[in-house]
């Protein structure tokens, strides 16, 4: 509840933290104290213009707002972290995970949850706001939860510069206002800021004058008004998490954590990621079956070291994968800009790019058209796609088959489709599965469980679901061979690394493929099959580390 500002004494003030946006715009003083040289209506505007000049593209705000939803009972569901100014929003499955997420776990497991409490840290500058929630879901009936926003002193401070620009607070009366809301009274916050009650008095009239509010009982109505904007705000780009969260919940172990990236040409990109925060980054361009390595990989990349990047690509995990059917936008060539988009915003030099089976098209043609961001591209099991209709086994038939249909992409969107109708069971999922993968025990150990996390097909059908138009064009992108033909051309380091007993891509036809471009290397998995990171997960990323260090 806010605070009663009651009982005043005199004193002098101290000075406050500056806002982070005046760290970042590398300011030592106020811009209050920027402007002051100004007349006062000019130094308003040119406060406001600066503000919003500096937050644009931040959504309105800059810095970080944590959240985490609790049910009733104050057990902890998951959390976020929203990095405003980047438009970025990442998810825990765990409070550990973060240490403010834990402390607010912590906090709500000894506190009587109710909606709207506020939860005042003692001697922060930092308070817990839990409000009614109800997140979307398109797989249970929605329910009610208590999210949990972590604002602090500074957070607040940008709030209220958002929506009283023209009030022009100062620090101090910002301040006040912040402990008023976190229920402190007037001698608490005096004593906290080592200053007189009749400054804090002064300070809370000073701002409820600028405000135009009636009084205490107004000023709270106005404030708690404007601070339900970082609900929305915590939600942000997280917003179009829903499908893949869903798919990671039900499918990846908790400790790939999946985040949300604004890229600088409005598009929104989601991305799974596991391995030490600190790791060497190696992002991984996916295939159909990329679920393979998150689900055995973590405890991989942890020993090794390696920080693995699985950007989710344009057509998979699509809520809109229905009416995408028949749109013109090729799911390859948005691949492409958004990664490289992506690389240019988010890491300062190039980085190791890793295909992965039928999304090494993608890796390949990405290192073609930008060499200067991919330091080394890794082709791990490639699917070539060779193919023979009258072919003796179901895998070079079914190749054959998407051969003879080149000259017609949209036929590959339309039999992924109405692949996905007609394989709608495990038992469907099964037999059509172990047909590719022939004689080949490896591949056949890995996609029933019998190594690695278990049985994939539950996986495969949910992937296959809601991803046709990625998986269409991807097998488009393999049998049309424009990648092959960039191979020879390609300037920056390149290995292949490639089950021996693959029964996709023969290991000849892969050292071909290696002859064919210069300086090329080839790694071979003993006893590995196609799903290599399903069935030899510590042999595949000992070779990745191996490469990495060249």
């Amino acid at each position: 509840m806010p605070g009663l500002i009651d009982d005043l004494d005199t004193g002098a003030t101290r000075p406050v933290e500056h806002s982070e946006i005046e760290k970042a715009i590398g300011l030592e003083f106020s811009l209050e104290s920027v402007f002051s040289l100004l007349p006062d209506e000019t130094a308003i505007q040119a406060r406001q213009a600066s503000l919003g000049s500096y937050l644009e593209g931040g959504g309105n705000l800059s810095g970080t707002i944590k959240w985490a939803e609790f049910d009733f009972d104050g057990r902890f569901q998951r959390g976020g972290v929203a990095l405003l100014g980047e438009q970025s929003s990442r998810i825990f499955n765990a409070p550990d995970d973060d240490p403010v997420l834990r402390l607010m776990a912590d906090r709500a497991r000894k506190l009587e949850l109710r909606p709207g409490l506020i939860d005042s840290l003692p001697n922060e500058d930092h308070m817990f706001w839990f409000i009614p929630y109800t997140p979307p879901s398109r797989d249970r009936v929605p329910k009610t939860l208590l999210r949990g926003l972590s604002i602090t002193q500074e957070l607040f401070s940008q709030l209220v510069d958002q929506f009283n620009a023209s009030a022009a607070l100062t620090q101090a009366e910002k301040r006040v206002c912040f402990q008023f809301l976190s229920g402190k009274n007037l001698r608490d916050a005096a004593e906290a800021d080592n200053v007189s009650v009749e400054t804090k008095r002064i300070q809370i009239k000073a701002a409820i004058g600028k405000l135009e509010c009636t009084g205490q009982a107004d000023l709270a109505r106005l404030l708690v008004g404007q601070l339900v904007h970082l609900v929305y705000m915590s939600e942000g780009e997280s917003n179009f998490l829903h499908l893949a969260e869903s798919f990671a919940a039900a499918h990846f172990p908790q400790d790939v954590r999946i985040s949300v990236q604004r890229l600088r040409n409005g598009r929104l990109l989601r991305f799974f990621e596991a391995g030490p925060a600190g790791g060497t980054p190696v992002l991984m361009v996916h295939g159909f079956m990329f679920p393979f390595a998150p689900i055995n990989a973590p405890r991989h990349l942890e020993e090794h070291n390696i920080r693995l990047l699985i950007p989710i690509r344009a057509g998979y995990l699509d809520e809109r994968s229905g009416t995408n059917l028949y749109r013109d936008e090729n799911a390859v060539e948005q691949s492409i800009a958004d990664l490289i988009q992506y690389v240019e915003d988010c890491w300062k030099g190039p980085i190791t790019v890793m295909g992965e089976m039928i999304g090494n098209p993608v890796a390949v043609l990405l290192a073609a058209r930008r060499p200067d961001l991919v330091n080394r591209l890794i082709i791990y099991c490639i699917n070539t796609a060779p193919g023979d209709t009258v072919s003796q086994t179901f895998s070079q038939r079914f190749h054959g088959g998407l051969r003879s249909l080149i000259a017609r992409p949209s036929m590959f969107r339309f039999l992924s489709w109405q692949f996905r109708t007609f394989n709608k069971s495990i038992k469907t999922m099964r037999t059509s599965t172990m047909r590719i993968v022939g004689d080949c025990k490896a591949d056949q150990d890995a996609l029933e469980g019998r190594v690695g996390a278990g049985p994939v097909y539950k996986w495969m059908l949910d992937l296959l679901r809601d991803s046709p138009v990625g998986i269409a064009d991807d097998f488009h992108a393999v049998v049309s061979e424009k990648w092959a033909e960039a191979l020879p051309a390609l300037t920056i380091p390149v290995d292949f690394v490639h089950g021996s007993d693959c029964a996709m891509t023969s290991l000849d036809e892969a050292r071909s493929l290696a002859a064919a471009t210069p300086g090329a290397s080839v790694r071979v998995l003993d006893g590995a099959g196609h799903y290599a990171h399903g069935s030899h997960p510590e042999l595949v990323w000992q070779t990745v580390r191996d490469l990495v260090d060249g």
